[in-house]
């Protein structure tokens, strides 16, 4: 005797199983499987045919515009126009099925004369692609573009491998390919971070922090910047390690130096002193002019380079900004080749929306290595101020 349970019971009312025939042979036996259900398709179909009726609604205006003798409709074309009609207002009514509703009158709309007075379906779809790429390009141009963080010279704030947006209008924005402003918009504070055109090469793109504006006077003393004869407020904050990293070799090695917090205008900022203290950045510019000690070659001493300088500070000139880095020993910036022309002002920093480590590399590939994703930097604020108590 064959006891056939509850669940092969079920099996058999579904139509998932059947017993096997006395001599029915086995290579005979099929399995029926029942179709997968996919959760999320009526939810699509939803959105779909919802989307339908919003077109079919333009569509009816259209076609009854037709009818009534805006356009000359022969007589085959305005039948079917008639019928299309008609499926539509059912499809509104949810009488009809809306999708297939909407491309009928799309169709009929089309064969009518009023093709003699509209663009083909291509050529209309061209026209919104070009539509939306130069409303990116409109964007990236005059109000946001990301930015890639190129070197570790604004540590702690913004690391090697960030990308952030800026915003282009803050200062105005320019015209395309020009450092021509069409209007100019809020002046510079001191404490922002922006990303500017390179002044010894205009075609190279630089981000660093505003630390001096026009007509300021500054000087560093023992690391210590010193603007119109008050030094910045100041604050320890203990050691920090960070990577050291080489782009070309995509490595990097840790090094240990000095966290200070530094009151910009209204702002608390982090900067790093050390590990390097080379007495060019740290006792500027009197160390340059006094001991002729530098780096390598320096400019901010050049006719034209925004700065007017003494062996004691150095004034900045009207239309020009004094920048640093926040790595102060780790960083090329005014203090090397001078001050920079607000003209070449491109925007300020907002947001970091993506952020990895390309010394760990996931897919290595040059200069478009993807290296492990620093997830919680992704979506931070820029200029979110440090805890400093």
């Amino acid at each position: 005797m064959v006891v056939v349970s509850g669940a092969q019971e079920d099996a058999e009312a579904d139509g998932l199983c059947r017993p096997l025939a006395v001599d029915e042979p086995l290579s005979s036996l099929q399995i029926e499987r029942a179709p997968r259900k996919m959760p999320f398709m009526p939810l699509f179909k939803a959105l779909a045919d919802r989307k339908a009726r919003q077109q079919i609604k333009k569509q009816l205006k259209t076609g009854q515009r037709l009818l009534d003798g805006i356009e000359d409709v022969p007589e085959a074309a305005a039948k079917r126009l008639r019928e299309a009609l008609a499926r539509g207002r059912g499809a509104l009514n949810k009488e009809e099925e809306a999708q297939s509703a909407a491309h009928e009158l799309e169709a009929a709309i089309y064969q009518s004369d009023y093709k003699g007075h509209t663009l083909s379906p291509a050529i209309r779809s061209l026209l919104e692609l070009a539509f939306y790429v130069a409303l990116a390009l409109t964007i990236r141009a005059f109000f946001f573009e990301p930015f890639k963080i190129p070197t570790g010279s604004m540590r702690p704030t913004l690391l090697h491998g960030d990308h952030v947006f800026i915003k282009k209008y803050r200062y105005g924005p320019r015209y395309p390919f020009t450092a021509t402003r069409i209007w100019n918009g809020e002046p510079p504070r001191r404490g922002e971070i922006v990303v500017f055109n390179f002044p010894m090469d205009p075609r190279q793109d630089y981000i660093k922090r505003v630390v001096g504006l026009p007509g300021d006077k500054l000087r560093i003393v023992d690391g210590s910047v010193e603007v119109n004869g008050t030094f910045l407020e100041q604050r320890e904050g203990g050691k920090i390690t960070y990577l050291r990293t080489d782009e070309r070799r995509l490595e990097g090695h840790p090094v240990v130096g000095n966290l200070v917090f530094e009151k910009l205008g209204p702002r608390w900022v982090q900067t790093i002193h050390g590990p390097d203290i080379h007495p060019f950045y740290n006792d500027w510019p009197r160390a340059y002019f006094m001991h002729g000690t530098s780096p390598g070659p320096v400019a901010f001493d050049r006719p034209g380079s925004g700065l007017e300088c003494t062996p004691h500070h150095c004034t900045v000139k009207p239309g020009f900004l004094f920048m640093m880095g926040d790595n102060r020993d780790g960083s090329a910036d005014s203090r090397v080749w001078g001050g920079v022309p607000m003209k070449y002002l491109r925007g300020t920093a907002t947001m970091i929306w993506f952020s990895h480590d390309w010394t760990d590399p996931m897919i290595p590939a040059g200069a478009f290595t993807i290296g492990a994703l620093r997830w919680s930097r992704m979506f931070s604020d820029v200029n979110a101020e440090p805890n400093v108590d």
